[in-house]
């Protein structure tokens, strides 16, 4: 891939937004953290490049992270926010590649991801409200039931994300 096709700067720092809410929420757990730091240094290297497979990694580093402190028992607000933050690193990134590849250096770029960026985060912060009122009505002795919906949430939402396209 050229220079020109790769994301500006903007879509490496739109990118970043959501890997550092990712690695704030996770920090109180080392195994977590650890995951976490790997895996947001490879997805910034990946929407820097241009590579999804690179970002692929990152992003199941993330993921990772964010099982890991689940199953810790670690706060289930701070699981949902880092997964939903995640989810939000894939999509802004990966639009951002996306953009670049269509359109080069043509027009300007930041319209459009922070368009789709902002509109991400709409629909994040509702599935976000679905996971938290789903966790406030069950009993708070069952940690791994906060896992379980918040991997449900997850995967509700991954046919938005249209991979292998």
């Amino acid at each position: 891939m050229s220079r020109a096709a790769r994301p500006s700067r903007f879509g490496v720092a739109m990118t970043l937004v959501p890997v550092v809410v990712c690695l704030v929420s996770v920090a109180g757990n080392g195994a977590g953290l650890l995951f976490a730091i790997a895996g947001a240094l490879a997805a910034l290297v990946g929407v820097e490049l241009g590579r999804r497979l690179v970002l692929g990694v990152g992003v199941a580093g993330l993921f990772a992270s964010v099982l890991i402190v689940g199953v810790a028992g670690y706060d289930p607000a701070f699981v949902a926010v880092a997964g939903i933050a995640a989810l939000l690193t894939w999509d802004i990134a990966d639009h951002a590649i996306s953009i670049a590849r269509q359109l080069g250096t043509g027009p300007d770029r930041r319209r459009l991801l922070l368009a789709h960026s902002a509109g991400s985060v709409i629909v994040a912060v509702g599935a976000l409200a679905v996971v938290l009122v789903g966790f406030s009505v069950t009993p708070r002795d069952l940690p791994l039931l906060a896992v379980v919906l918040l991997l449900a949430g997850l995967l509700a939402l991954v046919p938005a994300l249209r991979i292998g396209r």
